[in-house]
């Protein structure tokens, strides 16, 4: 009954016409039919016209959802097509930045290169050597095999590698090529870390073989070695890097100019450091000409009770007593020390007690771009 009025009311809302009667019939189907009809608009016709309105309004939605869906995937094209490009160019600045790092490499040695060239020319007057036996090479064909060299050399120095803070291999000479940890955050690029404590999980209560050939975790606590130390700073000038920060979370910095180790036969001598700058006052300068010092080699310490034997708590340059340990015995803020100089201090930036604890530090160097001063006479010294 319900669905033939809705029916009826369906084809005259679509219509807009009544259901009039048949002229035969009687009066009685008459009068049935106009109460269907009233019945029809009365109950049933608010209903389906908000039925037909819905249906036109989810027709509606429908036509958006099509046209989202497009723009859906017309956004979807074109994010593969930014992809693509993305790549490509990612591929053209890797491409260039290794072609920088090559250039460099280059014009680094060139130097040497022309400076062994010129040697060549003073001493024959010639490219070619007016007197050699058959099938002996000229100095100027040397000089090629030797650049050929140079150039499949690994770098020396972390410059090579632009705004990188990884682990890289360098070939210096008087030494077999090593990795460094590279560091480019913390005072621009270029530097190398040669020392890092963090929390005390590498033990810096070493001998004197241990120090000379370096220890440690190079992307944790570790300390590079001194004979790689005196083979950087000897035929390049290097600047040097101290980053400090103490248990409050505070931090400060001392920085070197001209810092420069010997030799083993010289003890591993703080030979030079330059002018100082920073924030974190200068607790190094009392150590320079000191000679290395380590629990089993202590060479120019005092024993005395006011300055007790330090070095049995870490390798350092102590000279008569010290203002700076940054090798000592790793304490934490609340250790029950007796001595804090037995710790990491740096004595210019807090006061010699338990307060002068220091929880990290970062040493580094970086070369000041200078060609290295290798001679055949030097090459193979260390």
């Amino acid at each position: 009954m319900l669905l033939g009025l809705i029916l009826l009311c369906v084809l005259q809302y679509s219509t807009g016409e009544s259901t009039t009667p048949v002229a035969n019939s009687d009066a009685k189907d008459f009068d049935t039919a106009r109460s269907l009809e009233h019945q029809c608009r009365s109950y049933c016709f608010p209903m389906v016209r908000s039925m037909l309105k819905d249906v036109t309004s989810l027709s509606s939605v429908e036509n958006e959802v099509g046209q989202y869906k497009s723009r859906l995937n017309d956004c979807e094209h074109r994010s593969r097509e930014t992809d693509g490009l993305f790549n490509i160019q990612s591929s053209m600045l890797q491409s260039l930045k290794d072609s920088y790092v090559t250039q460099l490499q280059m014009n680094s040695n060139m130097g040497t290169y022309f400076a062994k060239l010129l040697s060549a020319l003073a001493e024959t007057g010639s490219l070619r050597s007016p007197v050699h036996q058959p099938g002996e090479k000229s100095p100027f064909q040397q000089l090629l095999e030797q650049q050929e060299g140079i150039g499949n050399q690994t770098p020396s120095s972390c410059r090579n590698f632009i705004g990188s803070s990884d682990i890289h291999m360098l070939t210096v000479p008087g030494v077999d090529p090593f990795p460094v940890p590279c560091e480019s955050r913390v005072a621009g690029p270029g530097w190398i870390v040669v020392q890092r404590r963090i929390d005390g999980a590498v033990s810096f209560e070493r001998q004197w073989a241990e120090y000379v050939n370096g220890f440690g975790d190079l992307s944790g606590e570790f300390f590079i070695g001194l004979q790689k130390l005196h083979c950087l700073t000897k035929h390049r000038r290097h600047e040097l890097y101290i980053e400090l920060q103490d248990f409050n979370g505070s931090v400060a910095h001392a920085r070197y100019d001209n810092f420069q180790v010997g030799s083993e036969e010289e003890a591993f001598e703080l030979q030079s450091l330059g002018e100082y700058s920073g924030t974190a006052g200068d607790s190094l300068t009392h150590h320079l000409n000191g000679n290395f010092s380590t629990p089993d080699q202590d060479s120019k310490l005092s024993t005395t009770e006011i300055c007790p034997p330090i070095s049995n708590f870490g390798g350092w340059w102590f000279e008569d007593c010290a203002q700076s340990s940054l090798n000592g015995r790793y304490m934490d803020y609340d250790a029950n020390a007796d001595n804090t100089q037995r710790g990491i201090f740096w004595a210019s930036w807090r006061p010699s007690d338990r307060m002068a604890l220091i929880k990290s530090v970062k040493i580094m160097i970086r070369d000041l771009e200078q060609p290295w001063k290798v001679t055949e006479t030097t090459a193979n010294t260390d």
